[in-house]
Parts: C-alpha cells; structure tokens; sequence
C-alpha cells in the first residue's frame, strides 16, 4: 500500500512521535510505500530531540518519505502558525499526486483536524488514532470539542482504549461500527525484526558526559518528560538519600522552564556533579542509552489525578526489556499490559514513588549489589524473549486496520 502518516515524528519529542519512527519504519520493511507528512521542523527548540547534521538521514528508512511543512512565503494579521492550513494542503497535493491508499493521522490538534479537511477534499480512507493527553485534556477544552466530536463522525475507522470507548460510546460520539475491532491499543512495533531494542545494541560511551566517570559505579536513567505524572522529583528526592559518589544520574529529557527546575532540585541536594542531563535524543540512539545503564528509572504509577484512568501506558520498561536491562517501575504501571504478566524482583523492581524512603531503598540494592540488576535484565530479557511474536503481530494487525479502513470506506 501506498500509506500517508499524518502526525507528529522525529525530531519532534516524545512517545507517538518515536512510535510513529518506529512504526514507519515497520511498515517499510514490510515493503509498504511510507509517506510521513509532519510539521517536526517547524517545532519550537524545546520540543525537538538533539540531532546531528551526520543522523538526520536516518530519519528516512528505505521506503519511508518524510515531507515537513515550512515557512511561509507571506504574513498576514494577526500572524499565527497556520499547522493545519499547511499540512491539510501538502497531504491534499501528496494523496491526489501519489494515490495514497490510506490516511493514518495520530493526535487529534492539529494532525486530526488536518487529516479531517483532507478527508473532505479527496474522499481518502482514514484511520484515526489518538493519544490519552489529547482525548482528555484538549478534549474536554470547549472551544475545541465541536471539532473533534466532528473528527469522529468523518472518520472511517477509529481506535482507542477501552476505557476511552466506553466513554465516548456513552456520551454517543462515536459509532460502535467505526471502532477498530482490536480488543485496546497495541504497543506501537520496534521493528519487525525486533533488532531495534535488543541485546545486541552497543552500549553508548557515557565518559564524555561526566565528570571523572568511573564505568564501574551503576547508572540511573531516566527517560522522558519532567513531571509529576512521571514522578520525576520522586526520583530525585529518593536519590538524595543515597552515598554520594557511588552512582550517576542520568537524565534524557526536555528543555525550558521544567529543566530549570529539575537542575535546581538536584544542586539543592547535592547531585548535580554526580548527573547528567541530555536533551532528548532521536528514537534510534535511545537502545544505546539504555544499554549503557545500569537500570532504567520509570517510576511513573498511577494516571489520576493528571489524566483519566486508562487513557495512558508507558513503554519505557519494556525497551529496557528487550534490551536485557533492569528497570524500576510504578506499582500501579506494573500491573498494566503487559507488565501484568512479569513478576517483582523477578523481572523489575516495582516501588510506590511516594514512599521515598523505599524507593532509595530499592536504588541502593542495586549499588550495593550490582549483580542484582544484571540478573533482573537478564530474566526479562528471556521473558520478553517468549512475546516477541506480540510486536510482529502489532505490525501485521495495523496492517490489517488499515486494509479495513480501506474497505469501511467504500
């Protein structure tokens, strides 16, 4: 098929921007046509991942074409930035130009609204999809409702948890027909040969980052926006309460007001020579970051009260599965997905972000005993080993999505 992806991507930041890199790139293997139509150039620095001149093509796997929107020739008053003026009318010109087969638009402002306007214009089958911050924080925005309510009725197939549907059925915004007969949303692919997180990634050089780095000391990395719905200051806060100088924080994370915040707490304790913050880094160097730590700090637990329940996951810890690495999560995320199949001590280490003190407790058992965490990776490693067919199978049932949504819209 000739597929159109019209969402957030790389160097844009974040989980449906790396999903949708690793999904193209999935889809591409699989010998489909993937073209990725996008505004990531035209984010504000804050949002981007830090990427070199010498990575940029990687950006585009064989089969992947990815068009970004760009500035406009001429003003106008009151001067805003018209996203999805611009990406409905490159996707317009990509879908008649090509005869793209299927639209797929990920995040309702501005992709949904676009892909919307697109479906007007060219009668395209579309695939809408959504995250759980813009089905309920901007959802419930009522300058903006009306539209979306209308993204529902236009689509052909749409898809969503089932805590989402339920909602939205209930409310009667959407059509029990249009739904994806998928049981819940699948993790997004890593790759159809599952080479993107593995064992064999080698591990990322982390000398140049500290200050006198001592390769045999743990690192602690945290991956993601700073937070309180990802318990970023938890972290913190628990890693106060362990012996300076026997560890490294690693932090891989946004830019602006939250990381001033986030360096303040950390000089305030006393840990800021021990750590090291990365802007966000393109989806392809994140498997090396983690094979370069000693475990992954994912502490984020529970959605309420900063979004609905059932609307959000995280699939941090299952990177660090796939590439052999212990990693230390929420007690309420491990009960979810499929981490609900893995056991405590056996295949990560669970903590409640709220109780401080355990937390640096759990933190210290890895200092203490290295081995630990090694033997943790190891065994998650070997679990994940037995679902691998789960990510070959996400690829070949979005596919099969698509196929429908072809044949819902006829």
């Amino acid at each position: 098929m000739k597929i159109c992806i019209l969402s957030k991507y790389p160097p844009i930041q974040g989980g449906v921007s790396s999903g949708n890199y690793w999904l193209s790139k999935a889809l591409a293997q699989k010998k489909h046509n993937v073209f990725v139509l996008t505004n990531a150039e035209e984010a504000d620095f804050q949002y981007k991942e830090e990427i070199s001149t010498q990575e940029t093509k990687r950006l585009q796997p064989k089969n992947v074409k990815v068009i970004n929107t760009g500035p406009l020739k001429r003003k106008f008053i009151p001067y805003y930035p018209p996203f999805i003026a611009k990406l409905a009318s490159s996707a317009i010109e990509l879908v008649r130009k090509k005869k793209i087969d299927v639209l797929y638009s990920n995040y309702l402002l501005p992709y949904g609204v676009a892909a919307y306007i697109v479906k007007k214009a060219t009668n395209v089958p579309w695939f809408l999809d959504h995250a759980g911050s813009d089905i309920t924080k901007l959802f419930d925005e009522s300058a903006l409702k009306p539209v979306f309510i209308e993204l529902f009725k236009e689509a052909d197939l749409i898809i969503n948890t089932p805590q989402v549907r339920e909602r939205l059925l209930k409310q009667g915004i959407i059509r029990k027909d249009k739904l994806s007969p998928i049981k819940g949303k699948l993790f997004y692919p890593m790759g159809t040969d599952n080479n993107g997180f593995s064992l064999k990634i080698k591990p990322l050089n982390l000398a140049p980052y500290f200050r006198k780095f001592n390769n045999k000391l743990p690192v602690f990395t945290f991956l993601g926006k700073i937070s309180e719905l990802k318990e970023t200051f938890s972290f913190v806060k628990a890693s106060s309460l362990l012996p300076k100088g026997k560890f490294y924080l690693l932090f891989v994370t946004e830019k602006g007001k939250m990381l001033i915040e986030l360096r303040a707490l950390l000089n305030r304790f006393g840990l800021l020579e021990y750590s090291c913050i990365m802007p966000f880094q393109p989806p392809w160097k994140i498997p090396s970051i983690i094979t370069a730590s000693s475990c992954i700090v994912a502490p984020e637990n529970q959605e309420s009260p900063y979004l609905p329940e059932g609307t959000h996951g995280s699939k941090i810890c299952l990177e660090a599965m796939l590439c052999g690495r212990c990693s230390l999560i929420g007690k309420v995320m491990s009960k979810k997905a499929i981490y609900s199949r893995c056991k405590d001590k056996q295949h990560f280490l669970t903590i409640d972000p709220h109780d401080i003190q355990d937390f640096a407790n759990k933190l210290n058992l890895i200092i203490d005993n290295p081995s630990l965490a090694y033997n943790i990776g190891k065994r998650a490693r070997k679990f994940i080993e037995t679902k691998l067919n789960l990510f070959k199978n996400d690829v070949d049932i979005f596919i099969r999505e698509l196929k429908l949504t072809i044949l819902k819209s006829q």
